[in-house]
């Protein structure tokens, strides 16, 4: 996958949504054209400095963090703050197994072997809000207030 390719993606769709020609949306983005066509091509990076990531996330109606991710500036080890993740999994792992509930889905230990971090973290991350228990540390990103968007 090309780096980037996610803030690609999410530009594409948002211009086919909102039927908007990347003239358009180059201005909204207050991006210079040529710059975004070359990003949307792929032939140089996509612009991920601070001011342009605010005015994506103000256009799109997302946080910044949002806009971050999709640059591949923070991915999901950013998120992680505990430094034993894997007897912290393995310990939630033995909770969902003793949990009738969701025992039936629980994955087996070679199943969990070759499960990848970030499928883990999903799995662990949905029974903690089906149960309202904390099984992993995660850090907390307050909501950013909503802004009029008036143009």
């Amino acid at each position: 996958m090309k780096k980037q390719q996610e803030i690609v993606s999410v530009l594409r769709r948002f211009a086919a949504e909102k039927r908007i020609d990347l003239q358009t949306l180059s201005a909204r983005l207050d991006i210079p054209y040529s710059t975004l066509t070359s990003a949307l091509r792929g032939t140089r990076p996509f612009p991920s400095d601070l001011e342009t990531r605010k005015r994506i996330a103000s256009v799109l109606g997302v946080t910044g963090l949002q806009v971050a991710i999709w640059c591949e500036l923070l991915g999901l080890d950013d998120f992680i703050v505990t430094q034993n993740f894997e007897s912290n999994a393995l310990a939630a792992l033995q909770a969902m197994r003793a949990d009738p509930v969701v025992a039936h889905i629980a994955p087996s230990d070679d199943a969990w072997e070759q499960m990848p971090q970030h499928a883990k973290i999903a799995l662990i991350l949905m029974y903690q809000a089906l149960t309202n228990k904390r099984l992993l540390e995660v850090s907390k990103v307050p909501a950013q207030p909503e802004e009029d968007n008036a143009e």
